[in-house]
């Protein structure tokens, strides 16, 4: 004969384990302020990316930073303070992603506004819904890909499907 307080004890656990489960959110993102930024080209096709202190709020932690014009990602550290450095392919005139290594977390997306000055830019659709741009989700060279729904390649509109347009190396809704 099975006694029901036993088999009371074990549900308890399975339902504790489940609730504790469903109910973790994910972590947020470092905030980040862009205009204590600067982008340099250091030459025709190389550009430098600096944060000063307090430019990435949560500081000791890895930060990638990815240009999808040109493929190239390059992974930072950053300092206590919030600062930066980092250098990759590219030109000034080029969207910069900025993601959290740890966690893969994306905490925004920068450019340069001509004078050396660093804004705030949009990044682009998020397809699968998981808090992270296409454009940088599904990266080829992205090790931590976390997109389950990245939009189809395209060089030119011509790749994508009738009513989409190609957007930074992704097909989307026109």
């Amino acid at each position: 004969m099975i006694r029901r307080p036993f088999l009371a004890l074990p549900l308890a656990i399975v339902i504790a384990v489940m609730a504790a489960c469903t109910a973790t959110p994910l972590p947020d993102p470092p905030s980040f302020d862009a205009a204590r930024m600067s982008i340099t080209a250091t030459d025709p096709m190389t550009i430098q990316l600096t944060g000063e202190d307090g430019a990435i709020g949560t500081g000791n932690i890895e930060l990638r930073i990815t240009n999808p014009t040109t493929a190239a990602s390059v992974e930072v550290p950053v300092t206590d303070g919030g600062a930066f450095d980092g250098s990759l392919p590219g030109t000034a005139a080029d969207t910069l992603f900025l993601e959290q290594v740890d966690g893969d977390l994306f905490i925004g997306a920068v450019k340069s506004d001509g004078a050396g000055a660093v804004e705030e830019t949009d990044e682009g659709p998020d397809t699968d819904g998981d808090g992270s741009p296409d454009a940088v989700d599904c990266a080829p060279n992205d090790p931590d890909t976390r997109g389950s729904a990245c939009g189809a390649g395209c060089s030119n509109d011509a790749d994508c499907a009738t009513g989409q347009v190609c957007v930074s190396g992704v097909c989307e809704v026109d």
